[in-house]
């Protein structure tokens, strides 16, 4: 089995990008309290947080409180939220690490056998149960155009459409995603999903990814203190000779089952890296981050998944399943002949919701029907 981040047609453009300001999580909470004080429209403060990069992770809880202090817009928050998604790959501010002990011997043997459990038994042994995948699909693909071509109205990414997709998961595995409902402004272009899709949310990742780590490296990093107590924090790297990641457009859904057109040379099985996230209490994962890593000449610069995990009702049993995923995947583009090269830039986040339980009921009447 692989893990595969699916990649669609992509569209050239031609302007360079713009300078990013770079802030920490308590520089942005200082500037958008001055945003608010100076009476700054909506538009205008979401317009300023496009082109700010974070050095460390916007974590949820943080944004939440951000939000309910301050007096924000609906383009303000949705700004929000994408920055929030961009730096999920980052390191945390230095407060929200723990200074428990480092676990060692018997205490780090637990964890470790927590996290192959969790990966090949627990979510395997999920009922047969209904879901909805609702994804937000930003992008900064081109907007406009004049007689040169198409080119951005703004180097920032934007929302291109919301879609949602049923979800039937049977006998242990995801077996049926319903066609897309889809809101936004470019629905032809969504109607299919997202330019990316990544697979395998329901179990294979995280069974693929402990697989391949036993063939490259799996060590401690840190504890990262959450409102539900401390988390074990593990980062792992996998060699290209073990890895199981495939990011581009290389399979269908069916994954013996190649594409017709050319888009099979944008098919790569990368090394990747990144960090797992358990709970010691509970023994969940609570968390996994996956880093593609490319070379330079590579058209493919960035291809990141972050997968979170929760516990959800299915019917009276309580389940730990995806509730949150992110997805970020970004291609250098100089089309032929033209005077600029421009980074494209996907992001999808993507919600799992309305878990309930697969099946019927049959009541039986013991009454007998009065005739007429």
């Amino acid at each position: 089995m692989r893990i595969c981040i699916l990649l669609a047609a992509l569209v050239a453009t031609e302007l360079p990008g713009f300078a990013a300001r770079h802030m920490t999580v308590d520089q942005l909470q200082e500037f958008l309290a001055k945003q608010c004080a100076a009476y700054k429209t909506d538009g205008e403060i979401a317009k300023q947080i496009g082109s700010v990069d974070l050095t460390e992770q916007l974590t949820r809880t943080t944004l939440d409180r951000m939000e309910d202090k301050l007096n924000l817009g609906p383009k303000t928050e949705m700004a929000l939220d994408v920055l929030a998604d961009t730096s999920s790959f980052l390191d945390p501010p230095a407060s929200k690490l723990d200074d428990k002990p480092t676990p060692e011997g018997a205490a780090r043997k637990y964890m470790t056998k927590a996290m192959e459990d969790f990966a090949a038994l627990t979510l395997q042994r999920l009922p047969d149960f209904l879901a909805t995948r609702i994804t937000r699909s930003f992008d900064n693909t081109p907007e406009a155009a004049d007689s040169e071509g198409w080119y951005p109205q703004s180097d920032l990414l934007h929302l291109t459409g919301t879609f949602s997709q049923d979800i039937t998961f049977r006998k242990g595995s995801e077996v049926f995603v319903g066609m897309s409902r889809v809101q936004g402004a470019q629905k032809e272009r969504l109607r299919t999903g997202p330019d990316f899709t990544p697979i395998g949310e329901f179990g294979p990742l995280l069974k693929v990814v402990m697989e391949d780590t036993k063939k490259g490296s799996l060590a401690w990093s840190h504890w990262q203190a959450t409102p539900t107590g401390p988390v074990a924090v593990f980062q792992f790297e996998v060699p290209k000779k073990a890895s199981h990641f495939q990011v581009g457009a290389c399979l269908n859904r069916d994954t013996k089952k190649k594409r017709k057109d050319d888009s099979d040379s944008l098919c790569f099985t990368t090394s990747y890296h990144g960090m797992l996230y358990l709970d010691p209490a509970t023994g969940v994962i609570r968390r996994v981050i996956l880093e593609a890593q490319f070379k330079d000449k590579d058209p493919i610069h960035r291809a990141d998944l972050s997968v979170q995990y929760a516990p959800v009702t299915i019917g009276d049993k309580s389940c730990v399943c995806p509730v949150r995923s992110v997805a970020i995947i970004s291609i250098l583009d100089h089309p032929e002949g033209g005077p600029y090269k421009r980074t494209l830039l996907w992001l999808d986040e993507v919600r799992f919701t309305n878990y309930h339980r697969f099946g019927s009921t049959v009541e039986v009447l013991n009454q007998t029907p009065t005739r007429p």
